[in-house]
């Protein structure tokens, strides 16, 4: 499937959020670098986002990152930076799920395939405030 991508100068996301789930890839085999993560931001973010989509005019086939329970952006777990609390560089946490952060999101973007058309936004750095909640199944 061909993926056409167009550049676009839009702003940066600088915001508090809560990652939903693990960062993972539908169908995926679990080797992939390049995984959605769906994190539940503001209102106001929200609100931000959908206008952006809305100025695009994206039309009817449009794949929103606005989802019911948050936003879905993509992360390139080789590429993005990890911090904690104080600010101090870290190795990749073992948990996601359910962590506080503060997140630094690029919206780069459209991509367009022909099926689909969408907004691409990035999750570049990603500031751990709490760690998440362990599974009562581990």
């Amino acid at each position: 499937m061909a993926v056409t991508f167009t550049a676009l100068q839009l702003p940066t996301i600088l915001t508090k959020a809560t990652c939903l789930y693990e960062p993972s890839v539908y169908n995926g085999t679990g080797l992939e670098t390049r995984k959605n993560l769906v994190l539940i931001v503001s209102d106001v973010i929200r609100a931000q986002i959908a206008k952006i989509e809305a100025e695009l005019d994206l039309g009817p086939s449009i794949c929103s990152i606005i989802k019911t329970d948050g936003i879905r952006v993509k992360v390139d777990m080789e590429r993005v930076s990890f911090y904690d609390a104080d600010h101090m560089q870290i190795k990749q946490p073992e948990q996601f799920a359910h962590a506080e952060v503060e997140v630094r999101c690029e919206m780069r973007g459209t991509w367009k395939t022909t099926s689909s058309y969408g907004l691409s936004i990035r999750c570049t750095d990603i500031r751990f405030l709490s760690e998440g909640k362990t599974s009562p199944f581990k």
